[in-house]
């Protein structure tokens, strides 16, 4: 699916396959591969598969699994400062800011 604007996915809908749009927001769930300036997995949203986008925020109860690469200037200076030329491969921040390579997370209430 390719849209130069956005794309929701509601909490009943689901899609396997391809996104790519300026920004997405997924409630129900999608499997496969998304690109996007902005994605955004709602409580309850399930993303499993690829990213690729500048900003990724997933609230409380939403669920990701999978890789994603971080196209923001910000992470285009930390690729080249690693040495990976093109960015490419598995990665993901976590939610204390540290890499790691493809992984499962869930979001949910931080414990003290």
């Amino acid at each position: 699916m390719f849209s130069e604007a956005g794309v929701v996915i509601g909490a009943e809908g689901g899609l396997s396959g391809r996104i790519e749009a300026s920004s997405v927001v997924v409630s129900g769930s999608v499997d496969g591969s998304i690109k996007a300036g902005r994605l955004e997995i709602i409580a309850g949203g399930s993303v499993k598969g690829e990213v690729h986008t500048a900003e990724l925020v997933i609230e409380p109860g939403g669920r990701f699994n999978g890789s994603s690469e971080d196209l923001s200037e910000h992470g285009e200076t930390a690729r080249k400062a690693a040495g990976t030329a093109e960015g490419h491969g598995n990665r993901k921040e976590n939610r204390d800011g540290s890499d790691s390579d493809a992984a499962s997370v869930a979001a949910g209430p931080a414990s003290a």
